[in-house]
Parts: C-alpha cells; sequence; structure tokens
C-alpha cells in the first residue's frame, strides 16, 4: 500500500478509493492501516510527500513553479500557492528565492 501510493503521488487522482482498488482492500481498511502505521491520515501523508517534492524541486532547478506543481500532482496552482503557504508560511516564489540553489537562473514563472 504504501509502496503504491509512493510511486503515485504525483497522480492528482490519487485517493483513497483508488488506493483501495489497487490493493483489493476496503477505504476504511486503508484508513486504519495508514492511522496505525503512518501515524497520520492519508491526506497527510500525500500532502507531506508532494510538498517534499515541491520543495526540492524549487530548491533544485530553475523549472517554472507552476510545472513543477503539476510534476507533483496538483492541478491548481493557486489553491496550491494558498495551500503551500498555509503549510510553509511563504509562496513557493517565496521559498525558492530563500532557499534555492543558483541554478541556470531560469525566468521564475508562476
Amino acid at each position: 500500500m504504501i509502496t503504491y501510493v509512493h510511486k503515485s503521488y504525483r497522480n492528482p487522482g490519487l485517493s483513497l478509493d483508488l488506493v483501495a482498488d489497487e490493493c483489493g482492500v476496503s477505504v476504511s481498511h486503508i484508513v486504519k492501516l495508514f492511522r496505525e502505521q503512518v501515524g497520520a491520515t492519508f491526506i497527510d501523508y500525500v500532502t507531506k510527500m508532494r510538498m517534499k517534492e515541491v520543495k526540492r524541486l524549487l530548491t533544485e532547478t530553475a523549472e517554472p513553479i507552476k510545472n513543477i506543481v503539476q510534476h507533483c500532482g496538483y492541478i491548481d496552482l493557486p489553491n496550491y500557492v494558498r495551500k503551500f503557504k498555509a503549510y510553509e508560511g511563504i509562496t513557493p516564489g517565496q521559498y525558492r528565492k530563500l532557499y534555492g540553489k543558483s541554478v541556470a537562473n531560469g525566468p521564475d514563472r508562476k
């Protein structure tokens, strides 16, 4: 189950239903296993994985923010920027400016 989530977290359609179907168990079983084995809800776990990858790409690449966000499983950029700011306290662009490496100095487009 965890392996499947790790392989699929970039899929914007990743859901409890999809994981349950893929693993052949009920949604309630997935919920229980996540709380017991991971110590977090499914949504929190996937969000944390996606945020970690977005932050890595923001700091290690000059890829436009929109592309990074879409690559990590989010569709709606403005909604994601709000979520990122709530999670980190700053916008993705500000995060890149503070923590990014000097890579190819490509345009920082949103």
